[in-house]
């Protein structure tokens, strides 16, 4: 009997696939669950400066990659694995804007423009002002190849089975645990490069402390 792919049906399968996501991957959720606090905490910091545009779009852009890191872990859980690497590909665009802002703080001007810049744009200003962003256009392009649709990533979505048999994940599934417990751990990574520039923390460099690991270490 073929499977039915109502969207009810497909939500009981979603829910229950989460659930066994979180039973698994217990630790990894639940240090992933404890940068939102973090988050929480930067957000509160910056509504309590004065109100000037810097800080509303620093607040604009904290909400906006909080929302992002949110989705990426709801869909990890579930397996939706190409839906969550869209996610953290938009937070990276986030990060990058918001560290244009907290090197240049006129650039705010730019959060509310009639046109947005592009990814490339907000790189090559951050370049202008001596910013490495080599983090940033590494994790960009990989998550930007996989976003693509037509290629050999698009195999995310299936679970394989003997030889060259698979079943299609719709509605997200366990295909890949040791894929899902790396990307919840680059969650962590991401808030620590998201306010990598803010002054009011001393925050360590988990892109170049992983560069610089030994093989298998990462």
């Amino acid at each position: 009997m073929s499977k039915n792919y109502r969207f009810e049906l497909l939500l009981k399968h979603s829910n229950e696939t989460a659930l066994s996501t979180r039973q698994v991957l217990k630790r990894e959720i639940m240090e992933a669950r404890k940068v939102f606090a973090f988050l929480d905490q930067h957000f509160h910091t910056l509504v309590k400066e004065p109100n000037r545009l810097v800080r509303n779009v620093k607040m604009a852009l904290t909400a906006r990659f909080t929302d992002h890191l949110f989705a990426a872990v709801l869909l990890l859980e579930r397996g939706l694995i190409l839906d969550a690497f869209n996610c953290s590909r938009s937070a990276l665009e986030t990060t990058a804007f918001y560290w244009l802002v907290c090197n240049d703080e006129s650039t705010a001007a730019l959060y509310d423009a009639e046109k947005s810049l592009t990814p490339v744009e907000v790189r090559k200003r951050l370049e202008s002002l001596n910013v490495d962003v080599q983090p940033i256009r590494e994790h960009y392009a990989l998550e930007s190849a996989i976003a693509h649709v037509g290629n050999r990533y698009d195999h995310l979505q299936i679970k394989w089975e003997e030889g060259a048999n698979g079943k299609l994940l719709i509605g997200g599934g366990a295909a890949d645990r040791d894929l899902q417990k790396a990307m919840l751990v680059g969650i962590i990574r991401s808030v620590f490069r998201f306010v990598k520039f803010e002054k009011a923390y001393v925050v360590p460099d988990l892109d170049e402390i992983a560069a610089n690991a030994e093989p298998g270490v990462r």
